[in-house]
């Protein structure tokens, strides 16, 4: 949600010239410097990004968010979370996973 919003913040400041890079972290740093627990890297990052698309697609198509996955499931229970559409949509999104 809070990349979703940074995302469409920059889109709308960049006038639709956002291309948000995304990728993960390698295993010791994802355990190590940020305590969190290992798991699979590319299927993660997949739904990250429909999650959203999700999202984007809720504030500029008026669609519900329905989605629910196996790592993510957005909600827009909060006001001050729903944005307005974006006159230039939704930021394209170039991803990558880490090879470890």
């Amino acid at each position: 949600m809070i990349t979703a919003t940074m995302a469409n913040d920059v889109q709308l400041l960049s006038k639709g010239r956002l291309l948000l890079g995304l990728g993960s972290q390698i295993k010791p740093h994802i355990e190590k410097r940020y305590s969190m627990p290992w798991s699979h890297p590319a299927p993660r990052m997949r739904e990250y990004v429909l999650a959203m698309r999700a999202i984007w697609a809720c504030w500029n198509e008026g669609e519900a968010l329905n989605f629910r996955g196996e790592f993510y499931s957005p909600h827009l229970d909060d006001a001050v979370l729903q944005s307005r559409p974006n006159p230039y949509g939704a930021p394209k999104v170039y991803s990558r996973r880490s090879a470890n």
